[in-house]
């Protein structure tokens, strides 16, 4: 059979096309097992590679990939983490799988990276441990979240100065998370963090306005003349500084806030009065006398001052009316602050409960100390519904406030310290206070037990977490009075009779606990010998029940629970050479 020209053609383009596909199967075959040509991982060429070089190549790329900081900015601020420090973990076994698939989708792909048609960059695969990048950026939040603030204008060292404003800046968790997978993953080193701003009320245009208006009000010095004289008062500029200052008038209704000069009232008082004494008169509150087991009010009376409100609204129109003329200083009756009204109105009339306690006068660090912790109680006045702190009342117990050295407790024993003593005023006004049935509202008893006190009926105050506090729930006003005598101290509570009777009754004493011992080495007593300090006493635990009754009702039922440690036991121990035998008498010649 003739074969004719065109069958020729045809067969020979067959035997070419399956010769051809017998090659490439063959190469692709051959490559099956190894990195296709072009695939690199973040810019590092693998082709040809087979798994094992691939493990070892991107295992090494990764371990310095991981510690690698990223660098992460916003604005001129910038911050570095690290991958590992941000849990984002380079997963290298899956990477490899990824790396060996890669140009493999398809004919096309594979004849494109085959011929070097195509190159991949492929990008990391990773794992996230969910807990510490959430922790990583919260933390990283608090580096790069402002709040913002009002620009503002102050005077320091009689300069005025202004303070530019500051645009709030508030971290996109969600979104700067995203990103930093993403650029682990990419090598990315350089992110622009994803932020939220917020602008001031106050911006830089109304600080130097108000800049300006301080400077022009502080160029000089001010004068007043007073009504109907020709006399006048010159306020310096140092005194008017010590007043001036600025506030912000909030927006309303869809308006700017605003940065105004401000002159406070009670300061420029104080400096006008400074510069001219005559013109002040203080007020005179009303006061209680007390006369044995009664009470009087000793009338207020009012005083004179200048207006200052007047004075100060004038100050801050002067530049804006071109006034240069002294400035008319008018002047004011004071009322006090507490008027005659208002102390009869309080009803305190009688002495409702009082308690004292004795102590040994010798000691005069420690009554001094005493004697300054009642004089700060002293006439103060409790108010219908006020709670009393006799720590916010006395303040600390330092030595630039007059308070000495005396025994304080300390680890079961009485150890010199600052404000010894100060404690016995607090019991003898908690009985007072207890006395009375009044809201006993905080009490601690003494971490051991002193004799001359009332078992369960003690308290003791630290300053800045032990504290004495009870509150006034009477409809009359209190008034705590306290002396201090030779033995001792008085403190008696002042106020009208409501009725109230105050039962109390003590529990056993439980829980005994034994001294414990304290060994003192003495090197003056020889060894073996002791000489006992301190004998010690057993602590225990005792309950206080009070129960407040008034018209009938109970109104108050406490458990006053005190815990008290044992006394240590303190034992001086010889420690020092046995005493040397006396030498024998000589014996006498016999004639």
């Amino acid at each position: 059979m003739k074969i004719s020209h065109s069958q020729r053609i045809a067969i020979a383009a067959t035997l070419a096309v399956v010769i051809a596909g017998a090659s490439l199967g063959t190469m692709a075959a051959a490559q099956d097992d190894r990195a296709m040509r072009g695939v690199r991982v973040r810019g590092i060429p693998v082709d040809g590679m087979s798994p094992s070089e691939l493990a070892q190549k991107l295992g090494v790329a990764a371990r310095i990939a991981q510690e690698r900081p990223i660098v992460m900015e916003v604005g001129d601020r910038q911050w570095s983490r690290t991958p590992s420090e941000l849990g984002i973990m380079l997963d290298v076994e899956e990477t490899v799988k990824r790396a060996l698939t890669a140009g493999r989708r398809g004919p096309l792909q594979w004849f494109q990276h085959t011929f070097g048609m195509k190159e991949v960059n492929m990008a990391w695969a990773f794992s996230v441990h969910s807990g510490r990048i959430d922790m990583a950026i919260a933390a990283l939040a608090k580096d790069v979240d402002l709040q913002a603030a009002n620009g503002e204008v102050a005077l320091q060292g009689g300069e005025v100065v202004a303070r530019a404003p500051t645009i709030g800046v508030q971290l996109h968790q969600v979104e700067a998370k995203r990103q930093l997978i993403a650029a682990s993953a990419r090598a990315i080193r350089l992110v622009t963090l994803p932020v939220e701003t917020s602008r001031p009320d106050i911006g830089q245009d109304q600080v130097e306005r108000v800049q300006a208006e301080a400077k022009a009000l502080l160029a000089g010095d001010f004068t007043f003349k007073l009504p109907g004289s020709e006399e006048t008062v010159v306020l310096p500029r140092q005194g008017l500084a010590a007043a001036l200052g600025t506030r912000v008038e909030a927006a309303i209704d869809g308006t700017q806030a605003e940065l105004r000069l401000h002159i406070d009232p009670e300061v420029l008082e104080r400096e006008l009065a400074s510069a001219a004494p005559s013109l002040i008169a203080p007020a005179k509150d009303a006061s209680f006398e007390v006369s044995g087991a009664s009470v009087r009010v000793v009338p207020s009376s009012n005083g004179r001052t200048v207006d200052s409100s007047a004075a100060a609204e004038a100050i801050l129109a002067a530049p804006q009316s071109g006034a240069s003329g002294p400035i008319l200083l008018l002047s004011v009756e004071k009322p006090p602050a507490l008027s005659t009204q208002q102390a009869e109105d309080l009803s305190i009339k009688e002495r409702v409960s009082s308690f004292s306690t004795t102590f040994d006068a010798r000691n005069a660090p420690r009554v001094k100390n005493i004697d300054l912790m009642a004089d700060a109680i002293d006439g103060t006045l409790i108010v219908p519904g006020e709670t009393f702190s006799l720590n916010g009342t006395t303040g600390p117990r330092t030595p630039d406030r007059g308070y000495q050295e005396a025994q304080i407790i300390v680890d079961g024993e009485l150890v010199p310290g600052i404000g010894g003593g100060v404690c016995q005023v607090a019991t003898t006004l908690f009985n007072a206070a207890s006395k009375a049935g009044l809201d006993i509202r905080e009490r601690s008893n003494h971490s051991l037990y002193i004799s001359k006190y009332p078992v369960g009926l003690d308290a003791t105050v630290n300053y800045g977490y032990q504290d004495l506090k009870f509150r006034n729930d009477t409809p009359y006003g209190i008034l705590v009075k306290a002396a201090v005598t030779t033995r001792g101290i008085a403190v008696s509570i002042y106020s009208s009779s409501t009725g109230r009777v105050v039962e109390t009754s003590s529990s056993d004493r439980r829980n005994p606990k034994p001294p414990p011992v304290k060994y003192i080495d003495d090197p003056s007593l020889p060894q073996g010998q002791e000489v006992v300090v301190e004998e010690g006493d057993p602590g225990f635990d005792i309950t206080v029940t009070r129960k407040v009754i008034q018209g009938g009702e109970m109104i108050h039922s406490d458990q006053f629970i005190s815990r008290y440690r044992a006394w240590k036991r303190v034992i001086r121990r010889g420690t020092g050479p046995q005493p040397s035998p006396s030498p024998s008498p000589a014996a006498e010649p016999t004639s």
